[in-house]
């Protein structure tokens, strides 16, 4: 594996633990404002985040790389209120479309490698309904906050 395949990968794990972080902060806020389903929905995302970190970390392993997690990036939600929710599923939604982006820059940068690029197509594919159902998140906020109630959109993401 090359040394900037490796870099990405090793950021890579950071930033999947950064959005299992995010979806938790998230969850908590829905959570505080009685939006309990969506809380819950965000919750199994974390869930999933740690997975794909844990994804990257057992690919790195298996190729006997030293893996140090050295940087878990950090999320701006602090304060926010019911009024900022949309802000709020907004960040989820830039989030997931930023995740797309780093799994594409290593796709393409292990394009000389086939098992690190046939690993990262998998994430690729992943991200496709990843963001979709972030995009669909934030259309829904979007339009409570003009029409049907947050409760409403909450009811939506009951299991």
């Amino acid at each position: 594996m090359s040394e900037s395949v490796y870099a990405l990968l090793l950021k890579q794990i950071g930033n999947e633990f950064g959005s299992q972080n995010l979806y938790l902060t998230c969850a908590s806020i829905f959570r505080q404002h009685g939006l309990y389903n969506l809380a819950a929905f965000l919750i199994k995302r974390s869930e999933e985040e740690r997975k794909h970190a844990m994804k990257v970390f057992e690919h790195l392993k298996e190729a006997n790389y030293y893996i140090p997690i050295d940087s878990v990036p950090t999320f701006v939600t602090a304060g926010m209120d019911k009024s900022r929710l949309l802000d709020i599923a907004r960040t989820v939604f830039e989030h997931e479309h930023d995740v797309s982006q780093r799994w594409l820059d290593i796709e393409l940068a292990s394009r000389e490698e086939p098992y690190t690029n046939m690993f990262a197509q998998d994430f690729v594919d992943e991200q496709v309904e990843e963001e979709e159902w972030a995009y669909q998140l934030y259309r829904r906020i979007e339009l409570a906050v003009d029409g049907p109630s947050l409760l409403t959109v909450d009811g939506q993401y009951k299991e």
